[in-house]
């Protein structure tokens, strides 16, 4: 009986094999680098919608303790109103006095 050797150690095998590797490599190197960069982007959009946001409700707080005092209104009340920390409605009208009397 005539016994065919396993085809696995041909050397043509071989090389196939470890061509076909390479190559999965190759293409599943880009395939990481491309979900990769998604994921930064995407993250990054979240962090940046999530600090656009706390700087415009920063902004028009100020905007709206600016506008409160120039009514006269007393600084606690406005701290009471906006429920936020009375070191903030000095600090928002010290600010805007330096920058009228400026």
């Amino acid at each position: 009986m005539y016994l065919v050797p396993d085809i696995r150690e041909t050397r043509v095998w071989q090389e196939a094999r470890e061509e076909g590797r390479q190559e999965g490599l190759k293409e599943g190197t880009k395939e990481g680098i491309k979900q990769g960069i998604m994921e930064g982007l995407k993250e990054g959009l979240r962090e940046g919608m999530k600090e656009g946001l706390r700087e415009g409700m920063k902004d028009g707080i100020a905007l709206a303790i600016e506008k409160m005092a120039a009514r006269n209104i007393p600084a606690e009340e406005i701290a009471a109103i906006l429920e936020v920390d009375m070191a903030l409605v000095r600090q928002v009208c010290q600010r805007s006095a330096g920058r009228s009397n400026g």
